[in-house]
């Protein structure tokens, strides 16, 4: 009698994204594959995508994964938000104000936000490729501060700015409007081509801190899970939701290269948001497959009713890749350097020279390929055993 070995089902996305992305699916561990998802979604493909997402593709997807005789099931969450870069032409992002600025949040109508203890401004990013608005006039109306400024160059900054050093003030308790007016050519001449549009928020009369957060690793694979832990004090509303989120592999949040009219591709925020709970103290994260390999990602944490912002996270954190590229002269060797990991790939054409040790360790695949060389005297290894962090 032939005992089956139960297949090792994994199932991955390359998420969060945005409206009109394409969802990346993955899964492994078996020879076939049969994919259920919201919005009616199914597939057998190994890695199937789904092209122009919506809202409406956002919740649990479920594979199925078989090697013939047996099967196991793996789920993954999609998380699809935002709207059309091209529906809204612009964008609005609260900064914390200096040299270089320091993106904290998107502001929509509406809002809620907690007072900040420090001086702020509100930048206005273009987004729409295809609407090129050369000059702003923006008018800000509120208790402490009424102001009207045009700007011609970007960053649109609402106190004004000197290219990147972006002038604020700190916004006293009450109700905010934000009224812009867009137009085709600078200094307010040609075509108006957007709004006017006016956004209304308040700002708080209460205080509420959201600790810097800390991670239970210092060093994770992509695609793997970690707790983010943090404190609050005060009050938030009810229904409050606290979103942890991830910065780029510099340890930054958001863009502040957005010199010149030219719209941005994507949204000036751009963390990659990791996890989400109700409630205060540990959440389960999870590193989506896509994230790049880095030494220098930092975490934070922010409310969204009212909204608040923590603190960057002290410490770095380590991700290693989905797949990893070694090349000659870049990533040769001359000494220990540990273990370079992947979640599923290495491959290799760089040089492991003189008293090198290292060991390569990937979760589906090594390829050495033509280039690599380990000389004599060096300690290589190469395992396929998964990343283990």
């Amino acid at each position: 009698m032939e005992v089956a070995a139960q297949p090792s089902a994994i199932a991955n996305n390359t998420g969060p994204y945005t409206i009109g992305a394409t969802i990346a699916l993955t899964a492994s561990g078996g020879s076939t594959y049969a994919w259920t998802g919201p919005n009616g979604f199914s597939s057998n493909l190994a890695a199937p995508t789904i092209a122009n997402a919506t809202a409406d593709n956002s919740g649990i997807y479920t594979v199925v994964v078989s090697n013939g005789t047996c099967s196991a099931t793996a789920t993954t969450q999609v998380l699809v938000n935002g709207t059309s870069p091209c529906n809204q032409l612009l964008e609005y992002q609260l900064v914390k104000a200096g040299n270089p600025y320091q993106p904290l949040f998107g502001i929509t109508d509406g809002m809620s936000i907690n007072q900040l203890a420090y001086p702020v401004s509100i930048v206005v990013v273009p987004v729409c490729p295809t609407t090129i608005i050369e000059s702003l006039n923006m008018v800000l109306q509120g208790p402490s501060n009424s102001i009207t400024i045009i700007q011609s160059v970007s960053p649109y900054a609402v106190f004004d700015n000197l290219e990147n050093n972006v002038y604020g003030r700190e916004l006293a308790p009450g109700t905010y409007t934000l009224t812009v007016t867009g137009y085709t050519e600078d200094n307010l001449q040609g075509n108006v081509n957007y709004g006017p549009v006016t956004t209304t928020f308040t700002i708080l009369p209460k205080t509420v801190t959201i600790s810097a957060p800390t991670a239970s690793k210092s060093v994770i694979c992509s695609g793997s899970s970690i707790d983010v832990s943090f404190t609050t004090t005060g009050s938030f509303n009810i229904g409050n939701q606290f979103r942890v989120e991830l910065s780029d592999a510099n340890g930054k949040f958001g863009s502040v290269a957005n010199v010149g009219n030219q719209p941005v591709s994507s949204n000036a925020i751009a963390p990659t948001l990791i996890g989400a709970s109700n409630t205060a103290g540990t959440i389960s994260c999870s590193i989506p497959l896509g994230v790049e390999g880095g030494e220098n990602y930092r975490i934070r944490v922010i409310s969204t009713d009212g909204v608040s912002v923590s603190e960057v996270s002290t410490n770095a954190l380590t991700i290693y890749p989905k797949n990893l590229a070694l090349g000659s002269p870049t990533d040769d060797y001359n000494s220990n350097v540990g273990v370079k990991q992947a979640s599923q790939k290495i491959t290799a054409t760089n040089k492991i020279n003189n008293a090198g040790v290292v060991s390569y360790q990937s979760g589906l695949s090594i390829e050495l390929q033509p280039g690599f060389v380990a000389d004599s005297g060096t300690v290589f290894k190469a395992t396929i055993e998964g990343c283990n962090n």
